[in-house]
């Protein structure tokens, strides 16, 4: 018996236009960032930064991290396109380090429950997760426990 069967791309095609659509989404994105990810580093925050919060973030990178901030990849999630996922910044920018500061909306979004100052692996990424940049300004136990708990951690 010789049974040939033919399906009609007209028939295939719509079970599959959803993938497509997901697929060239993700790869649409083109995440706006200062820095050059040269350390595949990626320091997420979710406003802008003052003066003061960007002072107290190149003290912890040059001091804590023994970085430059150019070094890494500064995003505002806030500041993306629509669609944008921290899981996409991690697709997109393949970083092997990430301190989140705050996002806590955006960690809400992706289902985590990341506790200030622990450690979370995602896609092979180790992600920090910290307060925002605020609360370490004026607060030097805050300061101490991202230091002890996270900072010092992430380098050793």
């Amino acid at each position: 018996m010789n049974a040939n069967l033919i399906i009609e791309n007209s028939f295939i095609e719509p079970l599959f236009d959803e993938f497509f659509v997901v697929k060239e989404k993700q790869n649409s994105i083109q995440y706006k960032f200062s820095g050059t990810n040269q350390q595949r580093f990626v320091l997420l925050i979710d406003k802008a930064l003052n003066n003061n919060e960007m002072d107290l973030l190149n003290n912890i990178i040059q001091a804590g991290l023994k970085l430059n901030v150019n070094e890494m990849a500064l995003l505002n999630i806030n500041e993306q396109e629509a669609g944008a996922s921290i899981s996409d910044v991690i697709l997109s920018l393949k970083p092997l380090k990430m301190i989140i500061w705050g996002c806590d909306e955006w960690l809400t979004k992706e289902g985590w429950n990341i506790p200030a100052h622990q450690f979370a692996i995602v896609r092979s990424t180790q992600i920090l997760k910290a307060e925002h940049l605020i609360n370490y300004e004026t607060n030097k136990d805050l300061k101490m426990q991202l230091w002890s708990f996270g900072i010092k951690k992430m380098i050793g």
